[in-house]
């Protein structure tokens, strides 16, 4: 069992509350005994007791519902048990979260739920307290990698100090120690296929215990770090060409069907893309040549439209056009000038005096 979670003093004495719980049923006072439990929370005894209730007491049929009630008591009692016990977690008080699910289990010790929850609270404790340890370790390697070249530097200075030869001494043993725990942290940083955390405990390892036989071992590591960085590169790069893939299709689909502004939309995903698919300047070359006849085709039908006085659809056209060409000047000078027009005949249809 995990130091520092006490096991609950109702699981030491469970054989007993068996026959405690017996005793009980058999009390003249047991309603008011049964109250005192229920107002101290203590459901696991009350309930327990209950069940030794036999069919001939005079006020069974009472007490069984009050059984019932006990019991619905004590699964609300769980559920706040663990909502506490999981937000005392996430602001990070650990022991606060411990009291409270031992406090609970006391009270209700044959619980599944409160079981289950402790076994997850253990759980994530263990994680939380392994990531920690290891956080420790990482910045004792730290202190030890520029520590190591001051007290070098102050024993070739003093070099009959035995006070200085002993903290080289002690220096250097720690440091040989921690370059293997970083060489093993590297080892499982690959593993997990974190390659900054490898290559960071690799560079420590190399840098505290720089011998023949850390050398070898790294080689292997960095060897192996090389493997695992080839290998996700490649697989990132299937994975775009998939991607690519898919959107050269979409865009196919979008120009064959003459939607240019989809067909735009996609050729901007593609354009921004790291890797980009064979092919796509043939087809950016192309979209550019059909959204310039489009654009061309909307101002000449736009001015036509305007010079017959149906203002509002020449400004339908030229919107339509623009989101093509945003850049084009022209267009977003007929948009102006017709939306000014319109704007003015607002105005005067306002003005006008009711007949």
């Amino acid at each position: 069992m995990p130091v520092g979670f006490r096991l609950p003093a109702a699981f030491v004495f469970l054989a007993l509350l068996g026959g405690c719980a017996y005793l009980d049923a058999k009390r003249g006072d047991l309603d008011s005994r049964i109250a005192q439990w229920v107002a101290q929370e203590q459901y696991g005894r009350a309930l327990e007791t209950l069940r030794y209730v036999e069919p001939d007491h005079p006020r069974y049929a009472a007490l069984m519902r009050q059984r019932q009630r006990i019991d619905r008591l004590a699964r609300r009692f769980e559920q706040r048990t663990v909502r506490k016990a999981r937000g005392l977690v996430e602001r990070g008080d650990w022991h606060e979260a411990a009291m409270v699910l031992e406090d609970a289990l006391d009270k209700l010790p044959e619980s599944r739920a409160l079981q289950a929850a402790r076994e997850d609270f253990l759980a994530q404790r263990e994680a939380y307290l392994r990531q920690v340890r290891f956080n420790l370790l990482l910045s004792r390697a730290e202190k030890l990698v520029r520590d190591l070249p001051v007290v070098t530097e102050i024993r070739r200075v003093l070099p009959t100090d035995a006070r200085v030869e002993r903290e080289y001494r002690l220096l250097e043993e720690a440091a040989a120690r921690t370059a293997t725990e970083m060489a093993d942290c590297a080892d499982r940083a690959l593993g997990g296929e974190d390659m900054d955390l490898a290559a960071h405990c690799l560079a420590l390892a190399q840098s505290l215990r720089p011998d023949e036989a850390t050398r070898h071992r790294l080689a292997v590591l960095e060897q192996r770090l090389g493997q695992h960085r080839t290998a996700i590169h490649r697989r990132e790069m299937a994975g775009s060409h998939q991607v690519n893939r898919a959107l050269l299709n979409q865009y196919d689909a979008a120009f064959r069907a003459r939607d240019l502004v989809t067909a735009k939309r996609i050729m901007d995903q593609l354009m921004a893309r790291d890797v980009r698919p064979a092919g796509l300047h043939a087809r950016r070359e192309q979209l550019q040549d059909a959204i310039a006849r489009r654009v061309r085709e909307g101002l000449v039908t736009g001015r036509s439209l305007y010079s017959q006085g149906r203002i509002q659809e020449a400004l339908a056209e030229w919107k339509g056009v623009l989101v093509l060409q945003p850049e084009n000047k022209a267009l977003r000078e007929h948009i102006e000038r017709a939306q000014r027009v319109l704007d003015k005949l607002r105005r005067l249809s306002t003005q006008q005096p009711a007949s």
